[in-house]
């Protein structure tokens, strides 16, 4: 009986059953770390017993400073050459593990609430050609990392001026470390002043350099139906983030499918910066079906143990013959399904499948028709041009397999491929897709390269066809078939290039004497079009010249006959607005009591002050329509009242003049807007 070992999942669940750490982040920091060892994992993470042991000693100071190395220093022999200068700020009383504190990365970050941990922060501070490492928890300040550098460069607290911080650019020295959200390594550069008051700057940071960005993912992992919320820097790889995610699923990363992902990640290389994604945003994850296909038919089947020797025996036959009918009845999908629809969607679908059968390292292929494909890499400049690389598949060759997966898919011809080559694939399984091709070969290259294609046998397959443009015409230069070896393969492809690359060059430097005549010919007739452009700009200059001064009097006078009769219209409202108010305002009380009588005194900007009586109440409209009645319009004017001043004109005209706190002799101001 063959006993598997177990999962990276079954021992990620026995971490965090035995630790009590819930958030998977840092389980797996503490396992990577461990190499996925349990035993090793827990004794890190497990709170160690506070007796000091004999071999400890007592802790001497809170700060530790092991040694300096300077940048063109000598180094001994027993000296490290990587990082010697490394001043370690630790804090010994810390009820938190260290080894805990120091697996909490910028890579994985909690997703859930967890007892708050001590983060160790790697400084890397330039200064005057050397470079000072210090390690200092985030919960200090950054007084205490400058307090370092002082015992370490002698230059005065005040005077120091650290450059660097991620997304900042002036902190002060009482601010924490950790309410800085600073990754886990960081580098700095140190300023001091010189004799005329500026500031010598040594390796001045960056100026591109941006906030870090924390992007929050959450994965639905398909497979085994759970989900993860894990945050990653923004300068993460997706490459990183699927390995990431290997280590929780157990999906290997050339067998990981994603979708949720936005078109800018076209390449694992991409970080999330350059993604242009928002700070959350959901995936989701499965196996592709031809793993789990091929992992139906790798399971191992466990035959409990006999006495009997002769019974072990007739199982083993019994489980060979089993295996040796399913492998022999089960057949690989086809690449590209029969009758496809059009060549755009069965190159797609090439692409697609090829990826799930032979894993994501391989060329990549163009997705569109032949045309698409010929277009994109001869009808270009002959600058521009590459080779075309047309690779044929038939899932009937015995060389299909190993052609793929140790020639086709090796980082060499890979490399090679992109460089040089437009790669466009296709299957002809199918005796339609096979006709679909050679209609297209006919089309481009004529019937008697649809001919040989049609003549090649199934084991020649499968063939890779290198076509290039040359002197205008585009021709297939050689066919590569299967049954080559690596460097076969590559000899063949370097050859192609050299050819291509010396009939380019002619063509380049054919193009580039025709583009220099056309450019002096381009040259003479913009030259020509220029003074004849100018011939006729001075004469539309002078016309137009005459015409503007003309249109400008005419529009003069229109707009002074205009303003006038505008003025004499609005006199006119004005006039009529005046006549048929005069008869609506109430006559001036005679006889009213002086408590029921306010009287107002207006002092005018345009001729000598008067005065007139009013009921209390009267309403603010009818003394409104008084002053209009004398000339002094609310649109025109303001009414403003002494103490406390206040302009009558902007308040509700319903309300009475005794609800307005006014005195009974009001001296109003009438002042033009």
């Amino acid at each position: 009986v063959i006993m598997a070992s177990p999962s990276r999942e079954q021992i990620l669940a026995d971490f965090q059953a035995c630790s009590g750490i819930e958030d998977v982040g840092v389980c797996i920091a503490h396992l990577d770390e461990s190499k996925w060892d349990l035993i090793v994992a827990l004794n890190q993470v497990m709170p160690r017993d506070t007796q000091v042991l004999p071999f400890e000693g007592p802790a001497i100071d809170d700060v530790q400073i092991i040694e300096e190395i300077r940048n063109g220093s000598d180094v001994g022999p027993n000296e490290s050459t990587s990082f010697g200068n490394i001043l370690d700020l630790t804090t010994r009383n810390s009820n938190v593990p260290m080894p805990f504190a120091s697996f909490m990365t910028d890579d994985v970050y909690p997703s859930s609430s967890q007892p708050k941990t001590t983060r160790l922060l790697n400084l890397d501070v330039h200064f005057q050609g050397k470079v000072f490492n210090l390690r200092v928890p985030d919960h200090e300040t950054v007084g205490t990392v400058k307090d370092l550098l002082h015992k370490e460069t002698g230059l005065p607290v005040c005077q120091q001026v650290l450059k660097g911080w991620k997304g900042y650019k002036h902190i002060n020295n009482d601010v924490k470390l950790e309410s800085l959200n600073l990754p886990r390594d960081n580098v700095l550069y140190l300023q001091a002043p010189v004799e005329d008051n500026s500031v010598e700057t040594i390796d001045d940071p960056p100026q591109e350099e941006q906030p870090t960005q924390i992007y929050t993912l959450v994965i639905q992992d398909q497979k085994n139906n759970k989900p993860y919320t894990i945050n990653f820097c923004g300068t993460k790889t997706i490459l990183g983030i699927k390995q990431d995610v290997f280590n929780v699923t157990n999906i290997p990363v050339r067998h990981q499918r994603w979708t949720g992902w936005p078109p800018s990640a076209s390449s694992d290389s991409v970080t999330l910066n350059e993604l242009g994604i928002p700070p959350e945003i959901q995936l989701a994850v499965r196996e592709s079906e031809a793993s789990i296909q091929r992992e139906n038919d790798n399971r191992v089947v466990d035959i409990a143990s006999s006495d009997s020797e002769e019974f072990e025996d007739a199982t083993e036959h019994l489980i060979d013959d089993i295996f040796m009918t399913e492998t022999a009845s089960r057949k690989p999908t086809s690449l590209i399904p029969d009758n496809v629809d059009d060549d755009v969607t069965g190159s797609i679908h090439f692409s697609e499948s090829f990826a799930d059968r032979y894993g994501v390292m391989h060329p990549f292929f163009f997705q569109g028709s032949l045309d698409d494909a010929l277009k994109e890499a001869c009808m270009k400049p002959a600058r521009d041009r590459k080779l075309l690389a047309v690779y044929l598949h038939h899932d009937d060759s015995i060389l299909s397999n190993v052609f793929c997966m140790h020639l086709l898919c090796t980082e060499t011809v890979i490399s090679y491929l992109t460089s040089n080559f437009i790669t466009w694939g296709w299957d002809v399984s199918h005796e339609s897709n096979m006709n679909r091709l050679l209609s297209a070969v006919t089309k481009h290259f004529g019937s008697i390269v649809a001919g040989n294609i049609r003549t090649f046998e199934v084991e020649k397959f499968p063939v890779l066809m290198i076509i290039m443009r040359s002197r205008s015409n585009t021709e297939v230069f050689s066919f590569i078939h299967g049954n080559v070896v690596l460097d076969e393969l590559m000899t063949s492809l370097v050859h192609a290039v050299d050819c291509w690359t010396e009939t380019q060059r002619v063509e380049v430097r054919d193009d580039d004497e025709r583009e220099a005549r056309e450019s002096v010919k381009r040259e003479q007739d913009e030259a020509y079009q220029i003074s004849l452009m100018a011939d006729r700009a001075k004469e539309e200059a002078k016309k137009a010249e005459k015409e503007m001064k003309e249109r400008l009097r005419e529009e003069e006078e229109t707009n002074l006959r205009k303003i006038e009769e505008e003025r004499l219209h609005q006199l006119k409202i004005k006039e009529a607005v005046r006549k048929s108010l005069e008869n609506m305002i109430p006559e001036e009380p005679v006889n009213a009591s002086p408590d029921q009588v306010i009287h107002f005194r207006f002092r005018v900007p345009d001729g000598p002050p008067f005065t007139r009586k009013f009921l209390t109440t009267a309403k603010l409209r009818e003394f409104l329509d008084f002053m209009i009645v004398k000339g002094y319009s609310p649109e025109e004017f303001k009414i403003i009242t002494n103490f406390p001043k206040r302009d009558l004109t902007g308040l509700s005209p319903n309300r009475a003049l005794r609800d307005l706190d006014l005195h009974s002799q009001e001296t109003l101001t009438v002042e033009q807007r």
